[in-house]
């Protein structure tokens, strides 16, 4: 497996999407995204160690990735 994805409660401020979306502030749900080296997307290999990125909810739903906030209670 290459990339991983959770979803996980801020308990910071992070900076969503690589910049093109409004910060995630402490308390909203986002997804993180892990590449480890040997992915598809390349970022991970130029890095030579593993790669973390946010995702906003509105680009989760954007991008077919929605069905991970159904999972909350």
């Amino acid at each position: 497996m290459t990339v991983t994805t959770r979803l996980r409660r801020a308990r910071k401020r992070h900076i969503a999407c690589g910049g093109y979306c409004p910060d995630i502030k402490p308390g909203d749900l986002y997804l993180e995204h892990k590449e480890f080296p040997g992915g598809e997307a390349g970022w991970a290999d130029a890095a030579g160690h593993p790669v973390r990125t946010a995702e906003c909810r509105a680009c989760s739903e954007r991008y077919g990735r929605a069905h991970y906030f159904k999972e909350v209670p």
